[in-house]
């Protein structure tokens, strides 16, 4: 379905014709290159096929960033054996048809496992498939989180207003501007977060480029900063991500252990090494006549 998909698109899209090299080794050709990809990750990837480990982040970027480039090096390389390009452009004709595919696959591949596939896996019914991610699974947001949702859209606009609509920003080269809130949502948000912010700027940047008709030295700078924004985003998010899972854990182990601690019948107390008692449960306040504290000051 990929190539015939890959054919059609060749001859409604871009006008090839059916007969020539671009035409009929490209299309069968990407597939077979991004197919192997997507067969590794699927072996690599934990959680049901989903990011959840910078590990999982740091494999799909370098899969991802390998396939674009034997994918740009392999079509490049055809359309020069065809005759449409000349050898001596070969290299910016690569390297232009890396780049995009490069922020394609980092921005959209995220989003498409973490919100799509687990979709269409519930809806085929796989086995495991109806599994959702905690933070998934509160119902609706709260106040606090749609203002702090609508200052990220508000800061959004004005970045690309101050990118692409005034002179000094672009002769200078503000576009870095646009870590700070992928940065505050990675805090904020984590991996899942990161991932939905990473689409809203990506076709915010891809549609103000259309709009204002960057050069082309423009263009390179802004698919760089695509490139780089998605890469140090989704780094960031899966490490806060995997920080707030262990505190997590350690909380509940905690609890864990001040439960068995409270419900045993024995007198248990500690004392730090300057002899100041630091824990004191129920069993021993009453062997000693003392009230029972409550939980908070226990």
């Amino acid at each position: 379905m990929i190539v015939v998909a890959g054919y059609l698109a060749g001859y409604l899209n871009y006008h090839q014709n059916v007969s020539s090299l671009p035409f009929l080794l490209t299309n069968p050709l990407l597939p077979a290159i991004y197919g192997t990809a997507s067969l590794y990750l699927r072996r690599k990837l934990t959680g049901k096929y989903r990011i959840r480990s910078t590990s999982d982040v740091t494999t799909l970027l370098g899969v991802s960033l390998i396939a674009a480039l034997a994918a740009a090096a392999a079509g490049t390389a055809v359309l020069v054996w065809s005759g449409e390009l000349s050898a001596g452009n070969y290299a910016q004709a690569a390297f232009n048809w890396w780049i995009g595919d490069a922020v394609a696959l980092s921005s959209l591949t995220p989003f498409l496992l973490e919100f799509v596939l687990p979709w269409c896996r519930r809806y085929l019914g796989f086995a495991g498939a109806e599994e959702t991610p905690p933070a998934a699974k509160s119902s609706g947001m709260n106040r606090a989180e749609i203002l702090e949702s609508s200052g990220f859209l508000a800061s959004l606009a004005f970045l690309l207003y101050l990118a692409f609509e005034n002179n000094f920003a672009r002769s200078a080269h503000l576009f870095y501007l646009f870590f700070l809130p992928l940065i505050w949502i990675a805090i904020r948000r984590g991996l899942r977060g990161v991932v939905v912010a990473l689409i809203l700027v990506d076709s915010s940047l891809a549609v103000m480029m259309r709009v204002a008709h960057q050069g082309m030295e423009d263009l390179a700078v802004i698919q760089f900063l695509m490139l780089i924004l998605a890469v140090t985003a989704l780094t960031l998010g899966s490490i806060i991500g995997e920080r707030k899972k262990v505190e997590q854990r350690l909380a509940d182990e905690e609890e864990r252990i001040r439960l068995i601690l409270e419900s045993t019948a024995e007198g248990i107390y500690g004392v730090d090494v300057h002899g100041v008692c630091t824990f004191v449960n129920q069993a021993a306040l009453r062997i000693l006549g003392f009230p029972p504290a409550s939980k908070s000051s226990a």
